[in-house]
């Protein structure tokens, strides 16, 4: 048990750093070695209906989606008397907001390789789309293992939950509005705020 808790302790310190570390390197590089030539090969497999499901794929993390999400989600844990997972998933906004904070800091221009869609504003890293779908999605994949029994229904349910996390991000990719590592720093950064809100609920939950 011992083991585990360790090698579990040094994985997590090990993704703290990397994420850190993404940020200055971030902010002092417009790119990092292999964005540019990652984000042309998945732009070759452009297609109509390609470009359509990216844009649809990428509506899904747009903020009026998000928050649409954390309202219905968080008001229906309340109602079913889940207080301490409805309040994880309302504080879930705080590291959305802060990783748009955090595109400020860093100054990271965008990709000039717009695909398709309308011209984005603001800046690339992290990718703030990223961001809400680990933190929404991720949420909702601990929330279903919480909360739904039957074990295939559970198992596929998450599944499905993290390939659309997996979609949203390869479509900013391939719609040219984010280098491959604005993605990765998102969801890095998503990770660690979504490992810190899960062991808030855990500690709540104990506490009752």
């Amino acid at each position: 048990m011992s083991f585990r808790v360790s090698v579990k302790s040094c994985c997590l310190w090990t993704a703290l750093l990397v994420t850190f570390a993404l940020f200055p390197l971030a902010w002092a590089y417009p790119t990092f070695p292999g964005d540019e030539r990652a984000l042309m090969e998945v732009q070759g497999l452009q297609s109509g209906w390609l470009d359509q499901v990216a844009l649809a794929v990428s509506s899904l993390s747009l903020v009026p989606v998000s928050i649409t999400v954390v309202l219905a989600v968080s008001g229906s844990l309340f109602i079913l008397r889940h207080q301490a997972d409805a309040l994880i998933v309302v504080l879930s906004v705080v590291p959305m907001v802060a990783g748009n904070a955090l595109k400020l800091i860093v100054e990271r221009p965008r990709p000039d390789y717009l695909l398709v869609g309308s011209a984005p504003h603001g800046l690339s890293f992290p990718s703030g789309h990223s961001v809400y779908a680990i933190l929404i999605g991720g949420m909702l994949i601990f929330l279903v293992g919480q909360l739904v029994n039957p074990p295939l229904l559970r198992r596929w349910l998450q599944i499905g939950i993290g390939l659309v996390i997996l979609a949203i991000g390869a479509s900013r990719v391939y719609l040219g509005v984010h280098w491959p590592s604005d993605v990765l720093g998102g969801y890095l950064f998503g990770c660690m705020a979504l490992v810190g809100l899960i062991a808030l609920r855990n500690r709540l939950v104990h506490r009752t």
